[in-house]
């Protein structure tokens, strides 16, 4: 099973006064079989450590050594929404969903894989995929693919909050976003 932090979890490992033993353990947790991070748990992270920079919490060099830290922190995998859901055939082809039409628990297709609305932003959408998942962690040989049946039947898409990593739409990802399989281009 892979372990799963947010930013919150992260600054806790930076400030003194937010450190506790089960944090800590967290932390040689990650530092001993990597974890999983949401898309933006980068850019959260920076806005932390700058908060904190703006409150006198940390110095500026303080900051910069810890982001530099990160980025050589090779075992932290950042899931990111699929980079080929964007269309690049003519305007006049495409079939998209648009954003007013997305709802949760409705299910769609982009880059050629089945995802499911999770929740709703004001200019985005958050969907888990559901055709084929992965799961488990590090050694490669405990990691296994499901297919849709059998990752429901095992209960990995009740949520939320849920077992898989949700990813984020924007309204151009969602360019290349259909309600059948085959309008989207792989």
């Amino acid at each position: 099973m892979s372990l799963v932090i947010d930013c919150s979890m992260t600054l806790s490992w930076y400030f003194e006064d937010e450190r506790t033993t089960a944090r800590i353990a967290v932390l040689n947790q990650v530092a001993d079989a990597g974890a999983v991070v949401p898309a933006l748990w980068r850019l959260e992270v920076l806005n932390g450590l700058q908060v904190a920079v703006r409150r006198g919490r940390i110095t500026v060099s303080y900051r910069d050594v810890s982001l530099t830290g990160q980025r050589l922190t090779a075992s932290w995998r950042a899931r990111q929404r699929p980079k080929t859901c964007r269309w690049s055939g003519p305007r006049s082809a495409r079939v998209t969903v648009k954003h007013s039409e997305f709802k949760i628990g409705a299910e769609f297709w982009c880059g050629g894989r089945q995802w499911r609305c999770t929740d709703l932003g004001t200019r985005t959408i958050v969907a888990i995929r559901v055709d084929r998942i992965e799961v488990g962690s590090e050694p490669p040989e405990r990691r296994r693919i499901l297919g849709r049946a059998e990752a429901e039947a095992e209960g990995w898409f009740n949520g939320p909050p849920y077992a898989v990593a949700e990813s984020v739409f924007d309204e151009y990802d969602m360019e290349g976003c259909s309600p059948e399989p085959g309008k989207t281009p792989e």
